[in-house]
Protein backbone atom coordinates (compact mmCIF):
# COMPACT_ATOMS: atom_id res chain seq x y z
CA UNK A 1 0.00 0.00 0.00
CA UNK A 2 1.88 3.57 -1.07
CA UNK A 3 2.60 5.68 1.40
CA UNK A 4 3.07 9.67 0.35
CA UNK A 5 4.19 12.65 2.96
CA UNK A 6 2.16 14.96 1.55
CA UNK A 7 -1.15 16.57 3.73
CA UNK A 8 -4.80 14.87 3.28
CA UNK A 9 -5.76 16.90 0.38
CA UNK A 10 -2.69 16.22 -1.34
CA UNK A 11 -3.06 12.63 -1.25
CA UNK A 12 -6.31 12.60 -2.08
CA UNK A 13 -6.00 14.70 -5.70
CA UNK A 14 -3.28 11.84 -6.13
CA UNK A 15 -5.51 9.09 -5.73
CA UNK A 16 -8.39 10.69 -7.75
CA UNK A 17 -5.83 11.31 -10.52
CA UNK A 18 -4.29 7.40 -10.34
CA UNK A 19 -7.24 5.82 -10.44
CA UNK A 20 -8.61 7.80 -13.54
CA UNK A 21 -5.17 7.34 -15.30
CA UNK A 22 -5.72 3.63 -15.22
CA UNK A 23 -8.67 3.41 -16.67
CA UNK A 24 -6.88 5.73 -19.24
CA UNK A 25 -5.11 4.47 -22.87
CA UNK A 26 -2.13 6.40 -22.89
CA UNK A 27 -0.43 7.07 -26.59
CA UNK A 28 3.21 6.97 -25.03
CA UNK A 29 5.92 7.22 -27.00
CA UNK A 30 4.53 5.59 -30.51
CA UNK A 31 2.07 8.82 -30.28
CA UNK A 32 2.59 10.88 -33.18
CA UNK A 33 3.39 14.31 -33.41
CA UNK A 34 -0.54 15.78 -33.91
CA UNK A 35 -1.83 14.20 -31.02
CA UNK A 36 1.14 14.38 -28.43
CA UNK A 37 0.26 17.14 -25.96
CA UNK A 38 3.37 16.81 -23.21
CA UNK A 39 6.67 15.88 -24.14
CA UNK A 40 9.35 14.81 -21.65
CA UNK A 41 12.78 14.42 -22.89
CA UNK A 42 15.29 13.46 -20.46
CA UNK A 43 18.85 15.05 -20.92
CA UNK A 44 21.64 13.40 -21.93
CA UNK A 45 25.05 14.04 -20.24
CA UNK A 46 28.34 12.45 -19.22
CA UNK A 47 29.74 11.99 -15.44
CA UNK A 48 33.03 11.16 -14.05
CA UNK A 49 33.38 7.99 -11.35
CA UNK A 50 32.57 9.07 -7.99
CA UNK A 51 30.99 12.22 -8.94
CA UNK A 52 27.06 13.15 -8.48
CA UNK A 53 25.37 13.93 -12.09
CA UNK A 54 22.66 16.51 -12.33
CA UNK A 55 20.27 15.57 -14.63
CA UNK A 56 17.75 17.98 -16.31
CA UNK A 57 14.35 16.62 -17.39
CA UNK A 58 12.62 18.86 -19.99
CA UNK A 59 9.23 19.33 -20.78
CA UNK A 60 6.95 20.77 -23.38
CA UNK A 61 3.22 21.25 -22.76
CA UNK A 62 1.64 21.71 -26.22
CA UNK A 63 -2.11 21.88 -24.90
CA UNK A 64 -3.05 22.09 -21.62
CA UNK A 65 -2.15 23.59 -18.37
CA UNK A 66 -0.89 21.58 -15.74
CA UNK A 67 -1.35 21.51 -12.34
CA UNK A 68 0.08 17.97 -10.85
CA UNK A 69 2.28 15.26 -12.36
CA UNK A 70 3.60 11.86 -11.33
CA UNK A 71 6.43 10.25 -13.18
CA UNK A 72 8.33 7.04 -12.82
CA UNK A 73 11.91 6.67 -14.35
CA UNK A 74 14.30 3.49 -14.50
CA UNK A 75 18.25 3.44 -14.33
CA UNK A 76 19.73 0.78 -17.01
CA UNK A 77 23.20 0.00 -15.25
CA UNK A 78 22.91 -0.44 -11.05
CA UNK A 79 26.52 -1.03 -11.68
CA UNK A 80 27.89 2.29 -12.62
CA UNK A 81 25.17 4.50 -10.88
CA UNK A 82 22.34 5.09 -8.30
CA UNK A 83 20.10 7.50 -6.94
CA UNK A 84 21.26 7.92 -4.00
CA UNK A 85 18.70 9.38 -1.34
CA UNK A 86 18.87 10.77 2.45
CA UNK A 87 16.75 8.49 4.47
CA UNK A 88 14.12 10.40 6.87
CA UNK A 89 11.92 9.44 9.36
CA UNK A 90 8.34 11.04 9.13
CA UNK A 91 4.81 11.11 8.81
CA UNK A 92 2.90 9.41 6.26
CA UNK A 93 -1.05 9.23 5.16
CA UNK A 94 -1.56 5.54 4.43
CA UNK A 95 -5.26 5.09 2.95
CA UNK A 96 -7.13 2.39 4.49
CA UNK A 97 -9.91 1.96 1.71
CA UNK A 98 -9.63 2.00 -1.93
CA UNK A 99 -11.54 5.22 -2.26
CA UNK A 100 -9.05 7.03 0.16
CA UNK A 101 -12.11 8.03 2.09
CA UNK A 102 -10.38 6.86 5.84
CA UNK A 103 -6.78 7.65 6.09
CA UNK A 104 -4.49 6.53 8.63
CA UNK A 105 -1.56 8.93 9.80
CA UNK A 106 1.85 6.19 10.86
CA UNK A 107 5.40 7.13 11.19
CA UNK A 108 6.96 5.74 8.48
CA UNK A 109 10.70 5.85 6.72
CA UNK A 110 11.19 7.63 3.33
CA UNK A 111 14.01 7.97 1.28
CA UNK A 112 14.46 11.47 -0.65
CA UNK A 113 16.71 11.43 -3.85
CA UNK A 114 18.73 15.25 -3.99
CA UNK A 115 17.05 17.71 -6.61
CA UNK A 116 16.55 21.18 -7.25
CA UNK A 117 13.71 22.84 -9.03
CA UNK A 118 15.73 26.30 -9.23
CA UNK A 119 15.50 27.87 -12.39
CA UNK A 120 12.69 24.91 -13.66
CA UNK A 121 9.01 25.00 -14.80
CA UNK A 122 7.69 24.24 -10.94
CA UNK A 123 10.18 26.74 -9.22
CA UNK A 124 7.63 27.87 -7.06
CA UNK A 125 4.77 24.90 -6.45
CA UNK A 126 3.60 24.06 -3.17
CA UNK A 127 5.13 20.82 -3.22
CA UNK A 128 7.91 18.74 -5.51
CA UNK A 129 9.48 15.69 -4.42
CA UNK A 130 11.78 12.97 -5.74
CA UNK A 131 12.51 9.41 -4.15
CA UNK A 132 13.79 5.80 -4.78
CA UNK A 133 13.43 2.83 -4.05
CA UNK A 134 16.52 0.67 -4.69
CA UNK A 135 18.64 3.23 -5.99
CA UNK A 136 17.58 2.60 -9.29
CA UNK A 137 13.50 3.41 -9.41
CA UNK A 138 12.86 7.11 -9.26
CA UNK A 139 9.29 8.60 -8.34
CA UNK A 140 8.97 12.64 -9.26
CA UNK A 141 5.67 13.80 -7.52
CA UNK A 142 4.70 17.30 -8.13
CA UNK A 143 1.45 19.40 -7.21
CA UNK A 144 0.94 23.27 -7.85
CA UNK A 145 -1.44 24.17 -5.49
CA UNK A 146 -2.38 22.24 -2.79
CA UNK A 147 -4.43 24.64 -0.99
CA UNK A 148 -6.58 25.63 -3.64
CA UNK A 149 -5.80 29.42 -3.72
CA UNK A 150 -5.05 30.14 -7.22
CA UNK A 151 -1.41 30.14 -6.57
CA UNK A 152 0.92 29.09 -7.65
CA UNK A 153 -0.46 29.08 -11.47
CA UNK A 154 0.01 26.05 -13.37
CA UNK A 155 2.66 25.01 -16.24
CA UNK A 156 0.77 27.31 -18.53
CA UNK A 157 0.09 25.66 -22.71
CA UNK A 158 3.04 26.23 -25.01
CA UNK A 159 5.84 26.86 -21.95
CA UNK A 160 8.64 24.69 -22.45
CA UNK A 161 11.24 23.99 -20.40
CA UNK A 162 13.41 22.14 -17.65
CA UNK A 163 10.27 20.56 -15.16
CA UNK A 164 13.17 19.39 -12.40
CA UNK A 165 16.56 18.08 -12.26
CA UNK A 166 17.65 15.25 -10.22
CA UNK A 167 21.41 13.97 -9.04
CA UNK A 168 22.49 10.17 -9.96
CA UNK A 169 25.62 9.50 -8.04
CA UNK A 170 28.53 7.31 -10.23
CA UNK A 171 29.77 4.76 -8.76
CA UNK A 172 33.81 5.21 -7.82
CA UNK A 173 35.39 1.42 -8.59
CA UNK A 174 34.38 1.55 -12.42
CA UNK A 175 37.83 -0.58 -14.12
CA UNK A 176 39.11 1.21 -17.07
CA UNK A 177 38.71 -2.15 -18.82
CA UNK A 178 34.41 -1.82 -18.92
CA UNK A 179 33.95 -1.02 -22.48
CA UNK A 180 30.19 -0.35 -22.08
CA UNK A 181 30.18 2.72 -19.90
CA UNK A 182 26.08 4.20 -21.26
CA UNK A 183 23.12 3.84 -18.77
CA UNK A 184 19.89 4.72 -20.04
CA UNK A 185 17.49 6.58 -18.35
CA UNK A 186 14.02 5.24 -19.09
CA UNK A 187 10.60 7.25 -18.26
CA UNK A 188 8.32 4.57 -17.96
CA UNK A 189 4.93 4.99 -18.97
CA UNK A 190 3.28 2.92 -16.52
CA UNK A 191 3.36 5.42 -13.46
CA UNK A 192 3.49 8.55 -15.25
CA UNK A 193 0.80 11.33 -16.09
CA UNK A 194 0.04 14.67 -16.02
CA UNK A 195 -3.42 16.39 -14.25
CA UNK A 196 -5.01 19.29 -15.59
CA UNK A 197 -6.49 21.86 -12.38
CA UNK A 198 -9.26 20.22 -12.35
CA UNK A 199 -7.68 17.08 -11.23
CA UNK A 200 -8.08 15.76 -14.62
CA UNK A 201 -5.40 13.68 -16.74
CA UNK A 202 -3.66 14.30 -19.43
CA UNK A 203 -3.55 11.21 -21.37
CA UNK A 204 -1.41 11.72 -24.15
CA UNK A 205 2.47 12.19 -23.84
CA UNK A 206 5.72 11.45 -25.54
CA UNK A 207 8.41 10.00 -23.29
CA UNK A 208 12.07 10.45 -24.98
CA UNK A 209 14.77 8.35 -22.40
CA UNK A 210 18.83 9.93 -21.86
CA UNK A 211 21.85 8.60 -21.13
CA UNK A 212 24.78 8.98 -18.60
CA UNK A 213 27.95 8.38 -20.41
CA UNK A 214 30.65 7.49 -17.72
CA UNK A 215 34.09 8.64 -19.70
CA UNK A 216 37.41 6.85 -19.23
CA UNK A 217 39.31 7.57 -16.01
CA UNK A 218 42.08 10.39 -17.29
CA UNK A 219 45.26 10.13 -14.61
CA UNK A 220 45.70 13.22 -13.03
CA UNK A 221 42.22 14.75 -13.05
CA UNK A 222 41.75 15.46 -9.70
CA UNK A 223 38.83 17.85 -9.75
CA UNK A 224 37.07 15.11 -12.55
CA UNK A 225 36.33 17.89 -14.37
CA UNK A 226 36.36 15.96 -17.70
CA UNK A 227 39.46 17.09 -19.07
CA UNK A 228 39.96 14.56 -21.67
CA UNK A 229 42.32 16.77 -23.50
CA UNK A 230 45.19 14.31 -22.61
CA UNK A 231 46.87 16.87 -19.91
CA UNK A 232 45.97 17.96 -16.56
CA UNK A 233 45.30 21.76 -15.46
CA UNK A 234 46.77 23.76 -12.41
CA UNK A 235 43.66 23.46 -10.86
CA UNK A 236 44.67 19.47 -10.87
CA UNK A 237 47.94 20.82 -9.67
CA UNK A 238 47.23 22.60 -7.04
CA UNK A 239 44.61 19.60 -5.86
CA UNK A 240 47.87 17.44 -6.22
CA UNK A 241 49.65 19.05 -4.29
CA UNK A 242 46.98 20.34 -1.48
CA UNK A 243 46.36 16.42 -1.19
CA UNK A 244 49.93 14.93 -0.80
CA UNK A 245 51.54 17.96 1.15
CA UNK A 246 48.78 19.84 3.31
CA UNK A 247 46.33 17.58 4.39
CA UNK A 248 43.56 18.22 1.70
CA UNK A 249 40.61 16.39 0.57
CA UNK A 250 41.27 13.06 -1.09
CA UNK A 251 40.26 12.64 -4.20
CA UNK A 252 36.54 10.79 -5.08
CA UNK A 253 38.29 8.40 -6.74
Amino acid sequence: MSRFRVPHVVLAILVVAVGFAAQTAWAGPQGTAADTVIIVDIADTIGSPGTGVPVSIYLQNLRDSIAGFMMSITLSRPDLMAFVADTTIDTCYNCIDSACTHIDTVQCTIVIVPSTTTGTLVHNWDYVAARTEGGTNLRLTGLADIDRNRSPLPILPYTNGVLIKVIAQVFCDIPDTLSSRTVVLQPNIVGTFFTDPKGDTISVAKLISGSITVPYTMKGDMNHDLNCDGYTTLQDVVLLINTAFRNGPQPGC
